[in-house]
């Protein structure tokens, strides 16, 4: 069964071409693309806020797939999730990376939002799973500006994405 999820496919656009990618080769490129960036010591320039840009939207079409397959239910152990479908779980950890990658600096709190929604909603599918056992931190206002944060004086910036829309 994991097989088939693996095989569907999606049109993705290139700079040149629209390839059919498969969900697993969503991931793969996704991950790989933050990997580049994360270990490159090269500087920060257009071609890296592209990549990062591409990244995003490989892991967010791979996630959207994921949601469209129900690969994942709030009332299942971690047991029961099929051995080939284990990595999905690492999708929102790594989009909240790549978003972290992002560097616009008048943006860089709702980057930095975006990205704290994300590692949420990995956390709480870990703690939700049972994989690991730890106290989720404070969950964020309706603004998506965490308590602590709005009592020291943060902005309260809104975020396009809540936790919930995030949801697979």
């Amino acid at each position: 069964m994991a097989e088939s999820r693996d095989n569907i496919t999606v049109g993705q656009s290139s700079a040149s071409d629209t390839e059919q990618l498969k969900l697993s080769d969503l991931l793969e490129r996704g991950w790989k693309i933050f990997e580049d960036l994360d270990n490159s010591n090269e500087p920060f320039g257009p071609d890296s806020v592209h990549r990062v840009k591409r990244g995003v939207n490989m892991l967010e079409e791979a996630s959207s797939m994921v949601a469209q397959l129900d690969l994942f239910s709030g009332n299942e152990e971690v047991e029961e999730i099929a051995t080939a479908d284990l990595k999905y779980l690492l999708l929102p950890a790594l989009l909240g990376a790549l978003h972290m990658k992002q560097s616009s600096q008048h943006q860089r709190l709702e980057t930095v939002q975006t990205a704290r929604l994300y590692f949420m909603k990995f956390l709480k599918t870990c703690h939700d799973y049972n994989i690991s056992q730890f106290e989720l931190p404070k969950s964020s206002n309706k603004n998506g500006v965490s308590e602590e944060a709005a009592e020291g004086g943060f902005s309260k910036g809104k975020v396009k994405t809540s936790l919930r829309q995030m949801t697979p």
